[in-house]
């Protein structure tokens, strides 16, 4: 199995544009059969659009079900104010692509998951419009619990994404604020699953 991954690609610009369809043409022909994208994806609400339409078109449909693409800090802080709701424009452009991947969202969280080749990867994205860090809502951390314990096999392991760095994971890590106010408390959880 084969998944390419890629983060922070900021999309602005055509030049950005041919970059990105390149780089998953690329990722393509290695052979991928899914693809992580891990947030960013442009700091304005056009940018985000054209750059998920290059993903659903530069990509094989037949995978596109494994076309995971998450939310960064920058989609998530424009048009909204802290511990306000998701810009609703965002939400509906987020939920327009899932769709067209038929990738399933569930109202009350805005992660998401897929199993690729018997693999379980979880996408988690920050429910809060926060600046540089991430927060889950209660009803996304009952979820990711229900969602580490589903299929769980000891001898494969369960991939989680997020755009944010948890404290400690590297020397940056702390900075802007660091993963945010969940840190501890997702490490806790993270360790009664150890897969």
């Amino acid at each position: 199995m084969i998944i390419g991954v890629i983060s922070d690609i900021h999309i602005g610009s055509d030049h950005d544009k041919e970059v990105l369809a390149t780089s998953i043409k690329n990722i393509n022909h290695c052979g991928a059969e899914g693809l992580l994208m891990a947030g960013d994806i442009g700091d304005y609400h056009q940018h985000r659009k054209d750059s998920f339409d290059i993903f659903l078109e530069q990509f094989p449909k037949k995978y596109h079900q494994n076309l995971l693409l998450m939310l960064g800090n920058h989609d998530v802080r424009t048009g909204a104010q802290p511990h306000e709701p998701l810009d609703p424009d965002l939400v509906g452009l987020y939920d327009s692509y899932l769709e067209k991947c038929n990738i399933d969202r569930q109202e009350d969280t805005m992660c998401i998951d897929a199993w690729i080749d018997g693999y379980h990867f979880i996408c988690l994205n920050t429910d809060v419009p926060l600046k540089n860090q991430m927060e889950l809502n209660e009803a996304s951390l009952l979820w990711l619990e229900k969602k580490l314990a589903e299929g769980v096999d000891a001898n494969k392991p369960i991939f989680v994404m997020t755009h944010q760095a948890f404290n400690c994971s590297h020397w940056r890590s702390y900075l802007y604020g660091g993963f945010g106010p969940q840190d501890e408390r997702l490490k806790s959880l993270f360790s009664r699953y150890p897969k």
